[in-house]
């Protein structure tokens, strides 16, 4: 007797299998997405009391972002080295 039933399709990826494919397709984009904003909380809670101009303040985020991105780029040297 043959059975009438189709295969069954794959569910789709849930939000944390996608976020995992994310980080596992792209280390260094996904450890600069989350080193950037922590920095830039980190400075702000250092110079929440130091009287600076808001264009200073936006460059010094600008650098901790760029420091960031550099941080990461370094720490993805890491992943690339053959062991």
């Amino acid at each position: 007797m043959a059975s009438n039933r189709q295969p069954t399709p794959p569910s789709p990826p849930t939000q944390r299998q996608r976020i995992v494919d994310f980080f596992s397709a792209h280390p260094t984009l996904g450890t600069f997405l989350l080193m950037a904003p922590t920095m830039v909380v980190i400075l702000q809670l250092s110079i929440h009391n130091v009287p600076l101009e808001p264009t200073q303040r936006l460059a010094m985020i600008a650098m901790t972002v760029a420091l960031a991105g550099a941080c990461a780029w370094i720490l993805g040297w890491e992943s690339e080295s053959p062991s």
